[in-house]
């Protein structure tokens, strides 16, 4: 993999600005103007200088409310945030708040993904979760309102990030690109270096999930969960295609990104 973004914050392993990306014609991401991240609520001193020497001006969560408990985003002078949760709270047994200690959430996956094993296995409940984003207009709506902040942000950073920061923040950044008109391929590489940059903790939780059981059919499932794969992007663009015909179609008809728009994008975020 060539892609290789600088880490940028120590207490948010998966975070990256997107500057740099080029896009089909030749254009650049500009730097400092666009952060996906995971989870900020342990960034350090360094972590806020870094923030704010990028102006940042703009916190988008999305995550649902029982997700924050004890993980309260870190608040900057200065900085916006902004709810703008992409699974339905009501959605039980996605985003409910989960068990801190690191043995008790190790035993609460396995008793999970027990469970996921009845409905197909992990690889096909992600698959399953990608494509709702595309398909619930709940998700749909907030994907639609994270478009039109980044379209009123004239200057400075947004950052924008989930749990982990790879599945609602890995599709919603894959919408962004394709509105930037990023080559799918390099799409798909920014996606799967969250696979870089947390591989470790996954293989820590799988370790962690063996005091529990030995089942590998289980393991495997919360591995699934855990990471992310070529796979479960794929579903958001099957989805688009399936309901529009195309990824374009979909983008104008469903999020509302006209050429008038992909144009204020361009404008804002490319040099």
């Amino acid at each position: 993999m060539s892609y290789k973004p600088e880490k940028i914050l120590e207490g948010a392993p998966n975070a990256r600005d997107l500057g740099g990306i080029k896009t089909k014609d030749g254009a650049v991401v500009r730097a400092g103007r666009l952060i996906r991240s995971g989870p900020i609520h342990e960034i350090t001193d360094d972590d806020k200088r870094y923030l704010q020497n990028t102006e940042l001006n703009k916190v988008i969560d999305f995550r649902a409310e029982q997700e924050k408990s004890r993980r309260m985003d870190v608040i900057l002078p200065g900085v916006e945030y902004i709810d703008c949760p992409i699974i339905d709270s009501r959605a039980i047994g996605i985003t409910q708040e989960l068990p801190r200690d690191g043995d008790a959430l190790a035993e609460y996956y396995v008793g999970a993904a027990a469970g996921i094993n009845e409905r197909g296995g992990g690889a096909v409940n992600m698959c399953r979760m990608y494509s709702s984003f595309m398909e619930k207009e709940f998700a749909l709506e907030h994907y639609r309102q994270f478009f039109d902040i980044l379209l009123s942000n004239e200057k400075g950073a947004a950052l924008y990030h989930c749990t982990m920061g790879k599945d609602r923040v890995g599709a919603g950044t894959a919408l962004l690109l394709t509105a930037l008109d990023v080559h799918r391929d390099d799409i798909y590489e920014d996606y799967l270096y969250t696979k870089v940059r947390l591989n470790e903790l996954s293989l820590e939780l799988i370790e962690r999930c063996r005091k529990f059981t030995d089942d590998e059919a289980i393991l495997d499932t919360i591995y699934a969960m855990d990471t992310v794969d070529v796979s479960y992007l794929n579903a958001v663009f099957s989805a688009m295609e399936s309901i529009s015909g195309s990824t374009e179609i979909f983008m104008r008809d469903y999020l509302g990104i006209t050429d008038n728009k992909r144009d204020i994008l361009r404008n804002l975020y490319l040099q």
